[in-house]
């Protein structure tokens, strides 16, 4: 949820990355990381989990400007795929005001991303408010690689915003958080004003849903596996113009 401090005239808007193991959560936040000039972004860390001190989910806080006198954050947060840690990413995901989801293009991995999105759907279920949901294409470069229309129909049924990336070189890691954060930033400089003057006088901060307050968009849930008509051949290999990798090795997170 947004957080609105009004003594420090701060908002602070949180982005989850969300998507099977390798498909690359974690080198989005670092070649975002990278993009942001120094003086507006805070330190990536890697944080432990209580329990299992091997396995980390990162995080980094980022400037976006300011809307009118207060300054505009971001958090950049992973959601940890491994399946110990069900209940850290569904505390993530409850806080979180967007999300992305990465998933692989590689064709040997897409029961993988079938798993981690009905995970998405069925705990996004349980938030108290809309909370929307961009897709990644990632890894456009793999050896064999899924054409993005395939990865439309199977896991984007609902048309919902969509970029294909190879974040391993920076290509198109920027589109695809501006894709997410832009509606979020509208929202909240058109809810400002109405929300700073519902604030009691003694009330120095709140945390708000940005959502309209309308109906839950309906997801379609994907198939636990491909239906039998659904065939997953490699294509669109080259989509972004990048050379074909000597080997299918997967990006970190």
């Amino acid at each position: 949820m947004a957080h609105l401090d009004r003594t420090q005239k701060t908002l602070a808007l949180k982005l989850l990355y969300w998507g099977p193991e390798g498909a690359g959560k974690t080198t989005n936040l670092v070649q975002l990381h990278r993009s942001f000039p120094k003086r507006r972004r805070g330190r990536l860390v890697k944080l432990d989990t209580e329990r299992e001190q091997a396995h980390f989910f990162e995080y980094f806080p980022a400037s976006l400007g300011r809307i009118g006198e207060h300054a505009v954050r971001v958090d950049y947060l992973t959601a940890p795929a491994q399946p110990t840690l069900t209940a850290t990413r569904r505390a993530l995901l409850h806080e979180a005001d967007a999300v992305v989801f990465v998933a692989d293009s590689a064709l040997s991995r897409q029961q993988h991303n079938l798993d981690a999105l009905s995970e998405l759907r069925a705990d996004i279920a349980s938030v108290p408010r809309n909370t929307p949901v961009v897709f990644q294409w990632n890894r456009r470069d793999a050896r064999r690689c899924v054409a993005v229309e395939q990865l439309e129909r199977i896991l984007n049924p609902e048309s919902s915003a969509s970029q294909a990336a190879i974040a391993s070189a920076g290509v198109g890691v920027w589109q695809t958080q501006l894709l997410a954060l832009d509606p979020l930033v509208k929202r909240l400089r058109a809810r400002l004003p109405k929300l700073l003057s519902a604030l009691r006088d003694d009330e120095q901060e709140r945390s708000f849903p940005l959502d309209d307050g309308g109906p839950r968009p309906q997801h379609a849930r994907p198939p636990a596996r491909p239906r039998p008509h659904t065939v997953l051949t490699p294509g669109g290999r080259h989509m972004l113009g990048h050379p074909e990798p000597e080997a299918d090795d997967r990006d970190g997170g």
